[in-house]
Order: C-alpha cells, then sequence, then structure tokens
C-alpha cells in the first residue's frame, strides 16, 4: 500500500513537476499560507523492514569535504518559534552555523517579511517552495530546492518526525553525496502517553512515531540528540543496529548578551511558567500550582503579593485553565493570571525579565529551551530532574548550586508539590540571594556552553570540523 511519502515522491519524479521548484528567499510573498495542521509523519514511514542502504562515510578520519566553507540544508516547520522549542533550536543552530562562516540556507513551508529579514541579518538565507498542485504547503517541503550555483549541499539537518522524512527524501533522491543529520528533540511515548485525546489509541499512537523516528535515525548518516537525557536514550534503542555511527550529543549554547549582574525585579513577586499548556500534565502545571500555595502557605504573610502567572493557554481555554490553577492551588490570596501562548519574542523577553522565578516541573522533558531561556536572561529558575537541561546542570554545575536548582519530580503529586513548595519559598524569601545565585549559574553554564562551541563539536564528531579544539 503507498504511503504519503512514496506518493509524493512519485510526484515529485513523474507529474511533470519542474526539477527545481523552489523558490528564493525574495520572493517571499508568494510562498503559500502557513500550514495549519501537519500530516501524522508515522504513517509516513511505514513500519517495515529497515532499507538496505550504507551510511554516508563521514567520520573524522577521512570522508569530509576538503574545503573549510560548507553548505547546510536545514529543514524546519518555520523561522519564527510558534510551535515550541524545536523551531527555537533549529534558528540558533542555523544562526550558529552561520556565523561560525558556513553557507546556511534553511526551507521553510512559508515565510514572512520579517522572519525573511530576520535570517537575512544572520545570513541565513529562508527558502520556501512552490505550491505543488493538490497538496499542502508541507508536502510541498518534498520539493527539489534551487540552490545558488546548482552546487548540492554538504549537510541536510533534519528535526524529529516534522521535517525528518522530508529530509529523508532530499538526501535520498535529490542530494546523493549530501550527509543527512537526523535531530532528535523529544520521546515519542513520553508526549503521546502524557498527553490524553479523546476518542485516540495513544499507546498505538506512540508505537507508530516512535519507529517512525528510529527509522528517520537508522538509515540517517548520524543521529544527533539534543541534550544528555535524549542522547541516553536514543543511544540505547540504536544500540542493537551493527555498524551504526554512534549518535552525537549536542548541547544548546547559553550565550547571554549582558555582563552585568541583575537585580531583583521591584514590587510583589511573580512566579512564571511557559510551555505549551495543552500539555498541562506534561508540563507540570498542577505540580507549579499546588506547589505555589503550599510556599505561600509556608509564609502567610508573603500570600496576597505573589502572581503565579501561566503562559501557553490554547486561545478560548485561559478561563478553563485559571480555575483549575485555582483548585489545585487552594489559596484565595494567590493572585493567578493566564495568558495564550504567543510567539511575540519582545513580548516574552520582557515578562520573562519581570519574573521573580520561573518554573519548569515538568513530569517529562526532553531538553527545555524555556528553562535555558529563563538562565541566559539571569531569571532564577527551578528545574525538573526529570529534563535534559536539569540533567545538564547537574553535570556542569557545583553540587550545592545544582542542588538549589534541580528539583525532582517523583511522580507523587502531593510529595512533589511539598518539595517544590519548600524550594518556592525559599526564592521569594530572599530575592537578592536568588537573583546572585542566577547570575553564578548564568556565567558558569555561558562558559562552558556557547552556541560556537556547540556548532564546532557537532562538526567535529561528523567529521566535518576545522581541526580546531573544543575546551
Amino acid at each position: 500500500m503507498a504511503t504519503p511519502l512514496t506518493i509524493a515522491r512519485r510526484s515529485c519524479r513523474s507529474a511533470g513537476i519542474p526539477a527545481q521548484p523552489w523558490l528564493p528567499s525574495q520572493a517571499w510573498l508568494a510562498s503559500p499560507p502557513r500550514p495549519t495542521a501537519r500530516p501524522r509523519l508515522a504513517a509516513m514511514v511505514p513500519a517495515t523492514a529497515l532499507p538496505d542502504r550504507a551510511w554516508p562515510c563521514i567520520s573524522r578520519d577521512g570522508c569530509g569535504p576538503d574545503r573549510a566553507r560548507l553548505r547546510v540544508i536545514a529543514l524546519a516547520s518555520e523561522w519564527f518559534p510558534g510551535r515550541g522549542g524545536l523551531s527555537a533550536l533549529n534558528r540558533a543552530l542555523c544562526r550558529a552555523l552561520a556565523a561560525a562562516g558556513h553557507e546556511m540556507f534553511c526551507l521553510v513551508p512559508s515565510v514572512s517579511q520579517e522572519e525573511l529579514t530576520d535570517a537575512l541579518d544572520a545570513s541565513v538565507h529562508l527558502l520556501t517552495p512552490a505550491p505543488l498542485p493538490g497538496g499542502s504547503s508541507w508536502d510541498a517541503l518534498l520539493r527539489r530546492p534551487q540552490l545558488p550555483g546548482n552546487q548540492p549541499p554538504d549537510l541536510i539537518i533534519g528535526h524529529g518526525c516534522v521535517t525528518g522524512a522530508a529530509a529523508m527524501v532530499h538526501a535520498e533522491d535529490f542530494f546523493s553525496s549530501a550527509a543527512r543529520l537526523q535531530f532528535v528533540h523529544c520521546w515519542p511515548d513520553d508526549m503521546e502517553m502524557g498527553t490524553p485525546t479523546i476518542g485516540s489509541d495513544n499507546g498505538a499512537r506512540a508505537d507508530d512515531r516512535s519507529w517512525a523516528e528510529m527509522v528517520l535515525a537508522r538509515t540517517a548518516s548520524r543521529v544527533v540528540a539534543v541534550g544528555p537525557r535524549l542522547h541516553e536514550r536514543i543511544s540505547r534503542e540504536l544500540s542493537d543496529v551493527p555498524g551504526i555511527p554512534a549518535p552525537v550529543r549536542f548541547d544548546p549554547g547559553f550565550d547571554s548578551s549582558f555582563t552585568e549582574p541583575r537585580r531583583p525585579v521591584p514590587g510583589p513577586p511573580r512566579v512564571l511558567l511557559r510551555g505549551r499548556l495543552k500539555d498541562a500534565e506534561l508540563k507540570g502545571l498542577d505540580i507549579a500550582a499546588r506547589a505555589v500555595g503550599n510556599a505561600i502557605r509556608l509564609s502567610p504573610a508573603m500570600g496576597s503579593e505573589v502572581e503565579f502567572r501561566a503562559r501557553g493557554a490554547v486561545p478560548g481555554q485561559a478561563d478553563h485553565v485559571h480555575r483549575a490553577i485555582r483548585e489545585w492551588a487552594d489559596s484565595p490570596a494567590l493572585r493567578v493570571v493566564v495568558r495564550d501562548y504567543s510567539t511575540d519574542a519582545a513580548r516574552l523577553r520582557h515578562e520573562l525579565r519581570l519574573a521573580s522565578l520561573v518554573l519548569m516541573p515538568s513530569r517529562t522533558e526532553g531538553f527545555g529551551l524555556a528553562g535555558l531561556e529563563a538562565i541566559v536572561e539571569g531569571t532564577p529558575v527551578l528545574i525538573s530532574g526529570n529534563s535534559g537541561l536539569g540533567q545538564l546542570l547537574q553535570e556542569c554545575l557545583p553540587p550545592a548550586d545544582a542542588a538549589r536548582t534541580v528539583i525532582p519530580v517523583m511522580g507523587d503529586v502531593k510529595l512533589d508539590a511539598r518539595r517544590w513548595g519548600d524550594a518556592i519559598a525559599t526564592v521569594l524569601h530572599d530575592r537578592p540571594a536568588a537573583f546572585a545565585s542566577a547570575d553564578t549559574i548564568r556565567r558558569t553554564m555561558a562558559r562552558q556552553r556557547t552556541w560556537e562551541q556547540a556548532v564546532t563539536r557537532l562538526l567535529n564528531e561528523t567529521g566535518y570540523g576545522r581541526g580546531r579544539s573544543v575546551s
């Protein structure tokens, strides 16, 4: 039975579609409207025997390109991060590769003038596909892009089940000399089973998506896992494949634009949780609300001043989320504010810098870019131990700093809320000390993990480095 992926491939080969139907970035006005839904990638990669193909050799000792400047293509769902952490990481990765001197292209279904300008300012070239007759703008990602000079790329980057299949088509059908890097951003079992859906078999969907991830990973030139948690998991899953190159671990950078310590935010304290609240259980919204209520009960005098703000509600659901938070917190004095999910970078940064504390009590989190962004801004944070970010902080920070910042989430809601409530009360009781500690953490992470180091390690470990050492 033909799958959407094979049908799309046949379209590209035999339906009379031009060989290079991509538009240069200047033609952004003619791009199709931004897609509202993504097709199920589990159906696009059938759970059948893996193809018998060799991985392109990109080992450190021999097969990489001779020239220092690489031509790189990344496939993404969008340029600005409207759908969450994957898009944010792709944008930062593209900018970092361009800053390292490489020729960087990003293929997206559609692009706005603001996005185009933002990318060009970082020397990243956005390409959008011409419409595919009878198909969506997502389907059009499967078309061959027109690159300046008709020179093929050296590297093609795909992200999980979002653009991994399209990246596979580009590498296998259009640019066979290019190596394909498959980035792993999340674990389907965690994401699907933690997001109940009425009338849907979450277990079956998780199984399909997990196998799709495995097929994309096993057929890639190299697998790149974001952070230590996902690296451990994908290393285990690929351990039964003879001869497959070891997965590469990719730790995002903590580059910061300011050097002076931040002073505590004046006025009543605000506790902030950011994330897609359609996944409220995964994000630990109930743990956060109960913990803030517990913190107020530990310091009753503080209760009338504390504001708990949750950013990320589904449009039209803010009132429902507000009522749920009030019920969980069980604190009449607590001020609750709920905001819809937003992609407005200026608004989000403003909100982040006005917080006295940012919470990330996720029950499970592949990495946790929301917590990273708070650290970069010098805002005090509490991070779940069940996250890749939490594991990274435990690796990099002195034990005392890590213990104050990384809080366990054990699965017992009452116990977790009590433990997190104690940590919240400690931060809000002495905000000057909390901001001083946040500055220490920011400086430590900025020294140990930068975006320049991240892309240098990535290219060195895939054989495309320039021989520079990374401390």
